[in-house]
Order: structure tokens, then C-alpha cells, then sequence
């Protein structure tokens, strides 16, 4: 039995596909020049933040799925927030590290979807409890950069101990 694709889903897709692809190319294409590398970094920040909004967003809804299959959004928004934060973190000259809990979170949903069944109580009850866990990340992201002052050193340490808070959370409850 095939399922059909939504016109919403294929708007989705293309939207965050324009979202990563417009700055990526401006981040590439613009001179290495101080104000215009800024702005660029800028422009990568906010589209990293949009992306890890849709993410929390996407991890909320997935608390009311009940199928495996149901969470191919959820790790196209984890795949799309993961690559413009690498972005981002290679724009800013590495002063921000990789988000070990969205690679956690990636190798557990695939981990799941791999029949199509339903979801169990405890990955169900999970799914519930990350949206909780998550929300440090996603309030940490929001306060990264100042537009005057790029990257805030004190909002990279937040980030990266509420990254580590979830990945050690992700790895003792789905023994990852």
C-alpha cells in the first residue's frame, strides 16, 4: 500500500529547502570581508534559529503520533535544524560545537522507523517527555546572537550544557 504525499508536505520540504540552500549560498558567495562575514553569520544565525523552531515545534506534534512512519517530519526537521547549525558553527569560525542531542535524537528515530508499526508505550511516552527536554535547547538557541555583538560566549556555554543535559538524557532513557 503506497501513501500519498500531502501538497502541504511537498510545501514543507520546498520551504526549508530554499531556508537552508539562500544563506548557505549568500554565506559562500559573499567576500570574507568583516561587516559583510557578519552580516552573512547573521543571516546563517537566523535561519539556524528558524530551523530549530520548527524542530521543537515538530517535537511537540510528534507526541501525538502513534505510528513510526508518522515521524518522517520530525527527522526532516531534525536533519534540516542539525545542517544549518553545522553551518553556522563553521560560518562563526567553530566557537560553536556540534549538537551531539540532535545526532541522539536522529539515531533513535530511525532506529524506530525501521518497520512500520506502531509506536509503544514507551517510545510513545518518550516522544511526550522530549518536547519537555527540549524546550533548554530551543531557549538557549533564541539568545545565541546579539546583533550588535555576534555570537554571545555566555549563550554558547548555555547551549552547550542544555545540549549535554539532553544527549545524556536521550542516552540513559534510550540506553543510545
Amino acid at each position: 500500500m503506497t501513501r500519498r504525499k500531502s501538497p502541504a508536505g511537498f510545501l514543507l520540504l520546498a520551504a526549508v529547502a530554499v531556508l537552508l540552500i539562500w544563506p548557505v549560498y549568500q554565506w559562500a558567495v559573499l567576500p570574507a570581508s568583516g561587516q559583510e562575514k557578519e552580516e552573512s553569520t547573521y543571516l546563517l544565525y537566523q535561519v539556524s534559529r528558524l530551523q530549530m523552531e520548527l524542530l521543537a515545534q515538530g517535537v511537540k506534534e510528534a507526541a501525538n503520533e502513534h505510528t513510526a512512519e508518522a515521524l518522517e517530519s520530525l527527522k526532516v526537521r531534525l536533519y534540516s535544524a542539525s545542517f544549518t547549525h553545522n553551518k553556522l558553527a563553521e560560518a562563526s569560525g567553530s566557537r560553536l560545537s556540534e549538537l551531539r542531542s540532535l545526532q541522539r535524537l536522529s539515531e533513535w528515530i530511525t532506529r524506530v522507523q525501521l518497520g512500520e508499526r506502531e509506536l509503544s508505550e514507551e517510545e510513545a511516552a518518550v516522544l511526550q517527555e522530549m518536547a519537555e527536554h527540549f524546550e533548554p535547547v530551543n531557549a538557549s538557541y533564541e539568545n545565541l546572537f546579539g546583533e550588535v555583538s555576534g555570537l554571545i560566549p555566555s549563550q554558547i556555554g548555555k547551549l552547550g550544557d542544555a545540549d549535554d543535559k539532553l544527549a545524556d538524557w536521550l542516552e540513559e532513557e534510550l540506553e543510545l
